[in-house]
């Protein structure tokens, strides 16, 4: 009797164990008669991998799921996103290839992925619609009436999609965080939009870190949707912070996404203000990527004083970032290579603006993160640019890795007491910046 319990409570367990798998079944079929000996399955944050076998064309995965996530199918050179859910037991892929590219692909009896697949389509769509009009409305009488009217057809079609889709995690969660508040008074289509924003996302469920969405909508608000009023900013942060510590997981990835939003967009102000929040609460966030990033750019940003930079400059001679600071009312410290196409576009703003100011007090110290010298210097010597000019080539510290450098071009200004004034300084604000610190 014992035994036969024994053996009940092991196939049980078994059971249970494999309760929430789905069994991922695919077939590859290649025009050439060339297919890949396997397929992998990578969990979206590149945390889990599954390998198969590749036999006559025909593979599959046993994949272990508890919530709806995304996954990458990766053959060959090719990525391919699929939404698995528990509730679709039995997916299948239908994958034809032609000289190692892929041709087609169909996805069956995957309803949670036709949803989520039907979602992220109609976002693209709309999301890029309200970027153009935030960023471009300008006639203030229409904008309401616009936006109105834009979010209304949004909500229409999330609303379409949900009630198509029923039961799925992409209706019932992810079409629900994005459905837009629509105002009853035109007038206040984007203050309401704005203030409900955020309001339907689960923020105590750690699976809408599963795929972009979440994600994205923290991007779109940084990039568009913030008003530019450090109140304002600040409120967001402290708001969007507050909701996200409903669960420690979503609290420490909502404030590493949010730094890299700020940080990708330039957002000096909100940085700031983000990072002055961070050393608050730093422990209950509890992510040890973010604490180094912002332990390095702490030290670069406004108010905190240059870092010295010792470099040969273009005739091989030894100079540093502190003999030009020390002998100049305003400094632009630029990170750049001559094979960058931003850096070629803005450099003849970054020249016009060096010509103007140079009576004033300005001068450039400019750091070449290029791999050819000669490359380098013939770029500096045809465009006439006769500032100083160093190379990153030899030395063994990393001036890019000290200012946190990740594109190029990157502009730093520095006034004349050696304190960084900007840390950010974009092409359409460079000669105000240099003003203001001119005018210290």
């Amino acid at each position: 009797m014992r035994q036969n319990l024994l053996l009940l409570f092991f196939v049980l367990t078994l059971a249970s164990a494999h309760a929430d798998n789905i069994l991922l079944r695919g077939h590859i079929t290649s025009l050439d008669g060339n297919v890949p000996p396997t397929v992998s399955l990578w969990s979206s944050d590149e945390s889990s991998e599954i390998n198969a076998p590749v036999l006559n064309g025909a593979f599959s995965f046993n994949v272990p799921i508890t919530t709806p996530g995304l996954y990458n199918l990766r053959f060959l050179n090719t990525s391919y996103e699929l939404m698995l859910s528990p509730a679709d037991k039995a997916p299948s892929v239908s994958i034809t290839i032609e000289n190692g590219r892929l041709k087609d692909i169909t996805v069956d009896d995957a309803k949670e992925n036709e949803a989520y697949k039907t979602l992220i389509a109609q976002i693209k769509i709309y999301d890029e619609k309200l970027r153009k009009h935030f960023l471009d409305c300008d006639k203030e009488e229409n904008c309401g009436k616009d936006l109105n009217f834009l979010l209304t057809n949004y909500r229409d079609e999330l609303s379409d999609i949900r009630d198509k889709y029923k039961g799925t995690y992409t209706a019932e969660t992810l079409c629900k965080m994005k459905i837009p508040v629509v105002a009853k008074d035109v007038k206040n289509s984007a203050s309401e939009f704005r203030a409900g924003y955020f309001e339907n996302v689960p923020f105590g469920d750690k699976a809408i870190l599963k795929n972009p969405v979440y994600k994205e909508m923290i991007d779109a608000y940084t990039d568009f949707l913030i008003e530019p009023k450090i109140s304002k900013e600040d409120a967001f942060i402290k708001d969007l912070m507050k909701k996200a510590s409903a669960n420690p997981v979503v609290l420490s990835q909502t404030a590493g996404t949010l730094y890299e939003s700020l940080f990708k967009r330039s957002r000096e102000k909100m940085l700031g203000i983000f990072i002055a929040w961070y050393n608050e609460n730093k422990v209950a966030v509890n992510n040890a990527s973010l604490e180094l990033k912002i332990k390095g750019l702490s030290s670069t940003m406004p108010g905190g004083r240059y870092l010295d930079i010792v470099r040969d400059d273009v005739t091989g001679r030894q100079t540093s970032l502190k003999k030009v600071v020390d002998a100049s009312s305003c400094t632009l410290l630029l990170f750049w290579s001559s094979d960058c196409s931003h850096c070629r576009e803005e450099m003849p703003q970054i020249k016009a603006a060096y010509e103007k100011y140079h009576v004033k007090g300005l001068n450039i110290f400019a750091v070449s993160l290029e791999q050819n010298k000669t490359k380098w210097a013939d770029y500096i010597k045809e465009n006439g640019l006769v500032w100083t000019n160093v190379t990153n080539l030899v030395g063994t510290d990393n001036p890019a890795i000290q200012y946190m450098v990740t594109a190029t071009p990157t502009l730093i200004l520095i006034d004349k007491n050696g304190t960084i004034a900007h840390r950010f300084t974009p092409k359409n604000k460079l000669e105000k910046y240099i003003e203001e610190v001119l005018n210290k």
